[in-house]
């Protein structure tokens, strides 16, 4: 439950430009996002993928390689 707050605010942040950039520029929060990929509940996942998505969208063409660095 905890962590599907800590993603929702994220979401919140990620509802502006500047919150991305600074997301992208935090390697702890795309960590912290990334966490919510093995939570056993799919509304976390979905929170996940899209969060990977728009910074891949966003930041090309870095956006790729940082979203590939967080993966692995």
């Amino acid at each position: 439950m905890k962590l599907h707050l800590v993603l929702r605010c994220f979401k919140k942040i990620m509802n502006t430009k500047i919150g991305i950039k600074k997301i992208i520029q935090t390697k702890d929060a795309l960590g912290i996002i990334f966490l919510g990929f093995n939570s056993p509940d799919s509304t976390n996942q979905q929170l996940v993928v899209e969060f990977l998505t728009l910074i891949c969208y966003v930041d090309q063409p870095k956006g790729q390689a940082i979203v590939l660095e967080v993966i692995n």
